[in-house]
């Protein structure tokens, strides 16, 4: 397989885990707040937002999520990190191995 379509490939793969799991890990979090601490609830994106940060930003979007979501605190700073550094690398060990796998030498 060649290099182009090797990267074409990845790309598609990364996207597929990616935004499936960032969205999972958002509306988890959502859902929790919904039960547990409506006031912070109010404080999600709407579904469009939350959309476009998840495509776009990812990692980014993941972290200024929590932070906001939690009004900004030192807690959701941290939270957000916690969680952006957790989904990177869960997200990566398989790309990772993805690409070990189809790589040539």
């Amino acid at each position: 397989m060649n290099d182009g379509t090797l990267d074409v490939l990845e790309i598609l793969l990364s996207m597929a885990i990616k935004i499936p799991a960032c969205s999972w890990l958002l509306r988890f979090d959502e859902r929790r707040l919904a039960r547990s601490q409506p006031a912070l609830f109010q404080r999600t994106w709407p579904p469009a937002t939350r959309l476009s940060a998840i495509v776009l930003f990812q990692e980014v979007g993941i972290w200024i999520y929590f932070w906001r979501t939690r009004r900004w605190s030192a807690d959701g700073f941290g939270l957000g990190i916690f969680w952006a550094l957790a989904y990177l690398v869960a997200t990566s060990l398989p790309l990772v191995a993805i690409d070990a796998l189809l790589r040539d030498g």
